[in-house]
């Protein structure tokens, strides 16, 4: 399910979905499951871009659907990338690497990310525990100035 077809969803379960301070809101949310949740939260980029189109409503229409398409698969082409990019480098962390940087997440962060954001949160901790830097991780750059 895609973003637009996720909110599409949610308005046909009766939620609204709006942004509010930058962050997403949704009601009611005792309506959502954790697999909704999971999903919203991985999408929450591509929500955020699709309800901040202009003249976007809860639920866009054709048009506000279309012209968000292609930012919308530039944002997830670069996930795709970034994630493939990660695990190349990787490769070589152990379970015991993970488990050690699992244990510097906090609890919170823990219950609002989904597994696969977990996991990959996991593993740019242990390469940046392995003397690399953040920036080089994150865009396959060396740092401005380094």
């Amino acid at each position: 399910m895609n973003a637009p077809e996720l909110l599409a969803s949610l308005a046909a379960s009766g939620v609204s979905v709006r942004i509010e301070g930058g962050a997403l809101k949704l009601r009611p949310a005792a309506a959502l499951d954790n697999e909704l949740r999971d999903r919203i939260i991985e999408l929450k980029p591509e929500l955020l871009l699709l309800l901040s189109t202009p003249n976007a409503p809860n639920a866009p229409d054709v048009a506000t659907v279309a012209d968000a398409a292609p930012a919308l698969r530039l944002v997830a082409d670069e996930r795709t990338e970034r994630t493939a990019r990660i695990r190349r480098m990787a490769q070589q962390v152990t379970p015991a690497q993970l488990l050690k940087a699992r244990r510097g997440i906090k609890p919170a962060l823990r219950r609002t990310c989904s597994s696969e954001g977990i996991h990959e949160l996991l593993l740019v901790q242990c390469l940046i525990n392995q003397g690399i830097e953040p920036h080089a991780v994150l865009t396959g750059q060396p740092a401005k100035g380094k």
